[in-house]
Parts: structure tokens; C-alpha cells; sequence
């Protein structure tokens, strides 16, 4: 197995943060404090079995047990964290719920679709930016992180960052 790059990875999460709304939010409100406040990132690597070759990702992969490196970089300033899969950045979290840091504890984090039901803390869905009607769905930008994204039955939250979404028409649309 292949230990990871920790210079590539700090690299990447770095692009990362850089587009990441919440976390250019909460840095800008902790340099107002302190004008001179760096990005403070710390990692955390170690070894992980998955169930298929796809790893953390859900997608679709080889049904062989393989193991890979997950790599946690915690930005401490805006107590964010981004995992990665491998090398490769799978999903990030902002004040994650306590299931993250007991996973973490163990040593075992959680794919995407299941790190979005458990990791993330219940906030009130929002309203997509710039809803417009093509052939027969909505379509608009998640309003956190930009995504494009598109009304599809039960699908209530953007598939980049997981915001929750409310699509429900107000009156006169």
C-alpha cells in the first residue's frame, strides 16, 4: 500500500478551502479579530479497509477488499475538516457532529452518503440561487457552495457540499 503524499494532500486541501463559502466566511470573521490569523491545518493519516475498490466515494468499484490511506486535515482556525480518499479530496465538513470525531477516534470514517446523514449537524434548508425551469425539472445554484444542481424527486440537498435545499415555490413564482 502506498503511503500518501502529505505535501500533495496539504496542497489540495488548501485549493479546497480557498473555494469553500463557509470557511472564507468564518476566516474572514477570525481575521477581523486578528488581521495576521493563518491558515492552521494539522493531518491525520492512516490505513482503511473498504468494501470495494471505489473506497469512500459510493461509486461504483471492484467488490474486493482494498485498503487505502484516509487522510483528515483539520483547518483549526474555522474548525474545518476535509477527507481525503487515497489522495484524492472526497467531501469536507464544518463543525461536523460528534459521530465524526468518535469515527475519527476509531479510526474509521465514513464514505460520502453516509458521512452526509451523520456528519452533519441539522440546519435549515435553504433556498437554491436563480431557479429556472428546463423541459420538465427546476434547475439553480446550491446556495452555499455554487454547485449547479437540478430538482429531482426526494433529492433535498446539493450533491457537492450536502446543504439542505427547499425548493418549495413561494407565492408568485
Amino acid at each position: 500500500m502506498k503511503l500518501p503524499n502529505l505535501d500533495l494532500i496539504k496542497y489540495k486541501a488548501e485549493n479546497v478551502l480557498r473555494n469553500h463559502d463557509k470557511f472564507t466566511e468564518k476566516l474572514k470573521k477570525a481575521r477581523e479579530e486578528d488581521p495576521y490569523r493563518a491558515i492552521d491545518l494539522v493531518l491525520h493519516s492512516f490505513p482503511q479497509m473498504w468494501g470495494s475498490t471505489a473506497l469512500g466515494f459510493d461509486g461504483i468499484g471492484g467488490q474486493a477488499m482494498t485498503e487505502a490511506y484516509t487522510t483528515v486535515v483539520h483547518e483549526r482556525v474555522t474548525n474545518t475538516f476535509i477527507i481525503f480518499f487515497g489522495e484524492r479530496p472526497c467531501y469536507s465538513l464544518t463543525d461536523p457532529t460528534e459521530e465524526f470525531f468518535e469515527d475519527l477516534k476509531n479510526l474509521q470514517i465514513a464514505g460520502i452518503n453516509e458521512a452526509r446523514e451523520r456528519y452533519l449537524k441539522e440546519e435549515a434548508p435553504r433556498k437554491p440561487k436563480g431557479i429556472s425551469i428546463t423541459w420538465d425539472c427546476r434547475v439553480a445554484n446550491c446556495p452555499t457552495c455554487g454547485a449547479f444542481i437540478r430538482e429531482i424527486e426526494d433529492e433535498n440537498q446539493c450533491h457537492k457540499c450536502g446543504q439542505r435545499l427547499d425548493w418549495s415555490k413561494k407565492e408568485g413564482e
